[in-house]
């Protein structure tokens, strides 16, 4: 055999062997990721952000409920004199 035709067929050879290996390979190297793979709890930024959110909320009405609480009450000659007012 010629050296030279030796070394295309180890070289085929060893083509087809990668050709059978690397779909096992490749099998296992997945760069896209399904939906809920991202949806981890803490490292799913829209949970952090809602919990943010709901955190937010829940001080503002606590601070409301504070104003509210303190807010004097009106005397009840203006609310009397309110509502007739306003029932005209």
């Amino acid at each position: 055999m010629n050296a030279t035709f030796r070394n295309l067929f180890q070289l085929g050879a060893l083509a087809a062997l990668a050709l059978v290996i690397s779909p096992q390979f490749a099998a296992g190297q997945n760069p896209f990721r399904s939906a809920g793979d991202k949806i981890t709890g803490d490292a799913y930024w829209p949970a952090r952000a809602s919990g943010q959110f709901i955190e937010s909320a829940r001080n503002y009405a606590q601070e409301v409920q504070t104003y509210v609480a303190k807010a004097p009450q009106p005397e009840p000659s203006v609310v009397k004199e309110i509502k007739t007012e306003l029932g005209r």
